[in-house]
């Protein structure tokens, strides 16, 4: 596919299947993230956690309807698989939030070159941020906090037929 129709076709699943993505895919997911531009190349600062222990995933669901008040009662939306992207602390977290997007972008992206729907998570991650307990379960320790996250996993709904042509109102100077 080239890159123009992919991202034409990405959109924010909100409804997945319980078929698991398979480890070749599940890689080349993740080596998409790690192609991303990480500001002055501080890949070290990042850490990236894959979740696909129904019982981490689970708590994560729990904690992020608690952050919702009950209102979303599965954040993850039922994925089988959660990516985490978490960076160690620092004066300047603001980079931080910078780099795991370029990061998640590139795995949405090659997600949905693979068929493979996603969709951006961030209430869960707002709500893990004060879940020290579960961070510590996910192995983020004191060193690192979450940053963003992205659910993947097979559209339950099979809306892959999705063409989007957004328009940005847009200015030349």
């Amino acid at each position: 596919m080239e890159l123009l129709e992919i991202m034409s076709r990405r959109y924010s699943c909100r409804s997945f299947s319980d078929k698991n993505i398979s480890r070749d895919d599940l890689e080349m997911i993740l080596k998409a993230g790690y192609t991303a531009p990480v500001g002055r190349g501080a890949y070290d600062q990042i850490l990236i956690t894959v979740i696909e222990n129904k019982n981490l995933l689970n708590e994560l669901d729990k904690t992020g309807s608690k952050f919702f008040n009950g209102k979303i009662k599965k954040p993850t939306y039922s994925a089988s698989t959660v990516i985490l992207v978490s960076a160690k602390k620092s004066e300047n977290d603001l980079v931080h939030y910078c780099n795991a997007s370029c990061i998640i972008e590139n795995m949405i992206l090659m997600s949905a070159n693979l068929k493979i729907q996603s969709v951006y998570l961030l209430g869960a991650i707002e709500a893990l941020k004060k879940d020290s307990e579960l961070c510590e379960k996910l192995g983020l320790g004191r060193e690192y906090f979450p940053v963003a996250a992205m659910a993947l996993g097979y559209d339950s709904q099979d809306n892959n037929k999705v063409i989007k042509n957004n328009k940005i109102k847009t200015m030349y100077i």
